[in-house]
């Protein structure tokens, strides 16, 4: 199972159903972001060998959201990198085209910018509240209704809720749980990997 706490929180399941139900019409774009400072230069994160840089380090959780709100099949996708006195990227942006939608997904050790989720449909959108990957706090915003505002607990750090859902694997006898399948893992692994040998050209 990929480690992607986010994957099995019960906030981001919440608004991942909300999202396919059509309450906001067509889903036409997704917008994700996670960044981090890290100063220190010295440490794994700025290491190409150990498969350093931001988009190897972060962009699971970014294509985690696309897996799930946009799908697996995609017609392209661009990297855009951005390096600055190091071997690897300290921000990265992908983009995704699929058949009726698009993903831009943002990530970085070196730079920062808001770390929100936009789900953009045709009657409405979504706003995710940074840290988006924690969803403790999701908005469903329309041009002329009401709004609707979703409250969840995150606790700890999150690993509870891979451990629990891990044990349940094991206990129900699934090889992989419904929340983070295989070609989940399958989609993430792909272009995280696909990145990296980008990189080693």
């Amino acid at each position: 199972m990929e480690a992607v706490k986010t994957a099995y929180c019960d906030g981001f399941s919440k608004m991942i159903s909300l999202a396919k139900s059509g309450v906001i019409g067509d889903i036409i774009n997704l917008d994700a972001s996670f960044t981090k400072l890290i100063p220190n230069t010295n440490i794994r994160e700025y290491n190409i060998n150990y498969a350093g840089g931001s988009h190897n380090e972060l962009m699971t959780y970014p294509l985690l959201a696309a897996s799930k709100i946009l799908g697996h099949q995609f017609i392209e996708y661009k990297n855009l990198r951005y390096f600055k006195n190091s071997n690897v990227d300290i921000f990265s942006k992908l983009e995704i085209i699929y058949e009726k939608a698009t993903a831009n997904l943002y990530v970085g050790i070196g730079a920062k910018k808001e770390g929100d989720l936009i789900i953009t449909g045709t009657k409405g959108y979504i706003y995710c509240n940074a840290p988006w990957w924690k969803t403790t706090n999701f908005q469903i915003k329309f041009e002329n209704a009401k709004n609707m505002n979703y409250e969840h607990n995150f606790l700890g750090d999150g690993l509870r809720y891979e451990i629990a859902e891990f044990v349940e694997c094991i206990n129900s006898k699934n090889s992989f749980s419904y929340k983070l399948n295989d070609k989940d893992m399958i989609f993430l692994s792909s272009l995280i990997d696909s990145n990296f040998k980008e990189i080693q050209i």
